[in-house]
């Protein structure tokens, strides 16, 4: 077989395809062979049917149509192999061609592939990453929602209800909103848990006053592209103030640390905490710098993603974290419902992260271009027998025949361009950072749970044709919480503390549980998972 590639436009490549007659011939006789053995020719055993008695039965046309059909199929991975394309998308054939007998079998075939697009520079990128370790400001922040677990909820007597109260009220919703309903929740005005119409509404409210009539808008999702936004939904609350309180911590002193915690004082509390936190980070910080590395080097992309590239992956991100979900038997309306999403903000965000892994990749195959990043055989090698196949060498080999090589290349090329950035970026080290979004990606700790997080654009293309899941590095951490408890002089750490709070503030946990918010860098906690997972916000307590 030989193939010759040309660049069109609108980021197509036509690839002419020669097929040699001696493979044209087998091709035929193989289809003639099939077609005997698949349908009854009268007067012929199955399999023993001439050619002539076929033809005039099917139609010499429709063989020779199966037949070019069956030969384009076997040889378009190859051609895929040949030219190293990885395609967006389906193949085309823009001129049907048929096989005659005796000849050489052409045809064209038409693949839509990334943009090349180029970089405004291709000098190391600026980075800011923060500190590995605790701040003040984390350990205090800590601190206070390790006091928060054991705070009393006190009443207020004398005056009604103002701006940033806590109280306790009970909804009542029509039926189709039932949802809403509760008999006695913590509430917090300023919150953002509700509009601030409904705030607005119990100012001035007291204690075992009638019942107010309240209409809210309910939040709307955003519209899917090319849609018009929805018609505000409201809903009409009956609202009742069970009671006015307010949230009173307990003193930070040694007998507290000591009480609670199991710590001998305040100053040991704070020196776990502060451990806790930097071995935290530690282990993020790898991870946080590669998003940012190739965050920063997809803004300098001179150009966009064309929309069917995004798609591709887009539909790559949702089959995995389908994947994902099926594998902790759950349901994608389970996932939205429990953690207060709707269907078209899901979709929108998972649109959003589409695009910046779609830009990102291509900002990557632009400084390889540039670099001249290549992909040996050696490298192919390496990659498969890191994948942990039982047999490495066979699921190359199905790799190869599948057409699927040219993905690991690009894999293999990118992963290099990673590392080139991670070695030569000019690091500042500040927990500020002035790009918001990457500091929300780095800042959410790992957590045991199926979520559509952003997906890193370093990829193992072997491993997961394999099938082979591939854990999160931060989940070793979770071999530290093993651990069994014994009395020792040991200072207990901070993971235990947690532990040990979250069980002691066990009976006063609310049983509404809200979305827990993404949290800043400078604001990372050092809770275990455990604490993590039992943690709630103040406003959402109930008795």
């Amino acid at each position: 077989m030989e193939t010759s590639a040309e660049r069109l436009e609108n980021n197509k490549v036509e690839v002419t395809v020669t097929v040699g007659a001696q493979d044209v011939d087998k091709a035929i006789a193989s289809t003639y062979k099939d077609l005997a053995k698949r349908y009854r020719f009268p007067g012929f055993r199955p399999g023993h049917a001439p050619r002539p008695v076929i033809d005039s039965q099917l139609g010499h046309d429709a063989v020779m149509a199966q037949a070019s059909q069956e030969l384009v199929e076997k040889v378009e991975p190859q051609v895929r192999e040949k030219e190293d394309v990885v395609p967006v998308g389906d193949a085309q054939y823009p001129e049907p061609a048929t096989v005659e007998p005796g000849k050489d079998f052409v045809f064209k075939v038409q693949y839509e592939v990334r943009p090349e697009l180029k970089l405004n520079s291709y000098d190391p990128v600026d980075i800011v990453l923060p500190s590995d370790e605790a701040s003040e400001d984390e350990v205090n922040n800590q601190i206070e929602t390790f006091r928060g677990y054991f705070g009393k909820y006190e009443d207020i007597e004398g005056r009604g209800v103002e701006a940033d109260d806590y109280t306790y009220i009970k909804l009542s919703a029509p039926e189709e909103y039932k949802q809403l309903n509760f008999e006695n929740r913590l509430y917090k005005l300023g919150s953002g848990m509700m509009p601030e119409a409904f705030d607005q509404a119990l100012l001035g409210m007291k204690p075992g006053e009638e019942k107010k009539d309240v209409t809210i808008e309910l939040p709307q999702g955003a519209p899917a592209e090319g849609e018009e936004a929805p018609e505000p939904e409201t809903v009409k609350l009956d609202v009742t103030l069970n009671r006015l309180v307010e949230h009173v911590l307990p003193e930070l002193d040694d007998q507290f640390a000591k009480d609670k915690f199991g710590f001998d004082d305040v100053k040991a509390m704070r020196e776990a905490i502060s451990k806790e936190i930097g071995d935290q980070k530690k282990a993020q910080l790898p991870q946080v710098k590669e998003n940012r590395v190739t965050g920063a080097l997809a803004k300098r992309l001179d150009g966009e993603p064309t929309p069917s590239y995004v798609q591709t992956v887009f539909q790559e991100l949702g089959q995995n974290f389908m994947t994902q979900l099926q594998s902790r038997g759950m349901t994608l309306d389970g996932w939205l419902a429990a953690n207060g999403m709707q269907p078209q903000d899901f979709m929108s965000d998972l649109n959003r992260q589409a695009t910046d892994i779609a830009s990102e990749s291509l900002a990557l195959d632009a400084l390889v271009a540039e670099k001249g990043f290549d992909c040996t055989e050696e490298d192919i090698d390496e990659e498969f027998k890191k994948a942990g196949v039982p047999d490495w060498e066979a699921t190359k080999k199905e790799f190869l025949d599948e057409g699927r090589m040219p993905a690991v290349r690009v894999s293999i090329r990118r992963n290099k361009a990673i590392d080139w950035l991670l070695e030569t970026a000019n690091v500042t080290i500040s927990d500020v950072d002035p790009d918001a979004a990457a500091a929300d990606e780095a800042a959410e700790p790992a957590k045991d749970e199926a979520k559509p997080a952003k997906k890193t654009t370093r990829k193992s293309s072997s491993k997961k044709a394999a099938e082979k899941d591939q854990a999160p590095a931060d989940d070793a951490k979770a071999a530290d919480e093993a651990k069994p408890a014994k009395k020792t002089t040991r200072k207990p750490s901070a993971k235990k503390a947690a532990a040990a709070a979250t069980d002691e503030a066990e009976q006063d946990k609310p049983a509404a549980k809200k979305p827990a918010a993404k949290k800043s860098a400078g604001t990372k906690k050092a809770a275990s998972a455990k604490t993590a997972e039992a943690k709630k916000d103040d406003e959402t307590k109930a008795e």
